[in-house]
């Protein structure tokens, strides 16, 4: 049976065009690799190479077997590749999330749960994250909308409401409620990757200068520092994550409130269900 060791040898000694240099880099001796070779030779039933006293090159049939060892070998390295993601997928649990705040729900409970397993989040749009779901690359998804699909089991996470957040001396502080459309054209001071968040606030304010920020340490230090407008939510207030010395003016668009759902594929009902239960007591809370 050909072996793929064999078919690493074959594809070293094309690179390196001699058995010295092949076996040299092989870290095997040129006799060994010449035994090899004549029992690949024996095992293909076909002569591999045109020898020559003091050469040895490649004919057509070794040739021929040479472009096949590529994409053997290629194969081989996907179906690895395939087994440690398999692998590696059973010890973690993948989050793909529309907006950052229904994670940091979220995230307790599964840890409670699967306090072994590694767990993570990205936070993405929703077709996005329902194709991962779909593909299998998330174990479980947060939407702003339910899924109706048959496959999945789809729960109440949590509700999440905008809020504009502004030092106490501006003006809007004294605002009950603000629009969108109100903010168009400030210069704000805005967190990356929100999900759907972003989307909602740059169609409404398209002429809004966004001065954007990857870390959320450094965009509450900037917003309690100055006094640049920023976004706040509900959750985010009540986890912590918000500037100091602000006032929060609610978002009154209808697209400023959100309601996130945790979508799991049927198959995982089992695995996830004591999950699921815990969600749907706690939702209220939220």
């Amino acid at each position: 049976m050909v072996t793929i060791e064999q078919l690493l040898q074959m594809l070293m000694i094309a690179e390196k065009e001699t058995l010295s240099a092949a076996a040299e880099a092989l870290h095997i001796s040129q006799p060994a690799l010449s035994r090899s070779v004549q029992r690949l030779e024996g095992e293909l039933s076909a002569e591999l190479f045109k020898r020559s006293k003091n050469r040895i090159e490649l004919n057509e049939t070794g040739m021929l077997v040479v472009e096949r060892a590529e994409h053997i070998l290629k194969e081989v390295q996907e179906l690895e590749r395939a087994v440690w993601e398999k692998e590696q997928s059973k010890k973690r649990i993948l989050t793909g999330a529309c907006a950052p705040a229904p994670v940091w729900v979220l995230m307790p409970l599964l840890l409670k749960h699967f306090p072994y397993m590694t767990l993570s989040s990205e936070v993405r749009m929703p077709e996005e994250i329902l194709d991962g779901l779909q593909k299998g690359n998330y174990q479980v998804a947060v939407l702003q909308s339910a899924v109706e699909d048959e496959e999945y089991v789809c729960t109440p996470l949590c509700r999440e409401c905008l809020y504009l957040s502004v030092p106490p001396a501006h003006p809007l502080a004294l605002k009950k409620g603000i629009y969108l459309s109100d903010l168009n054209g400030e210069t704000m001071l805005l967190m990356t990757n929100l999900g759907i968040w972003s989307a909602v606030v740059r169609e409404k304010m398209p002429n809004t200068k966004f001065l954007m920020q990857n870390e959320m340490d450094a965009f509450l230090t900037l917003a309690g520092a100055s006094a640049l407008l920023v976004f706040s939510t509900d959750l985010a207030i009540k986890f912590g994550r918000k500037a100091e010395n602000r006032v929060n003016v609610p978002i009154l668009d209808k697209e400023a409130k959100a309601t996130f759902y945790c979508v799991i594929s049927k198959k995982d009902k089992v695995k996830y269900k004591n999950v699921i239960e815990e969600i749907k007591t706690s939702f209220l809370a939220y």
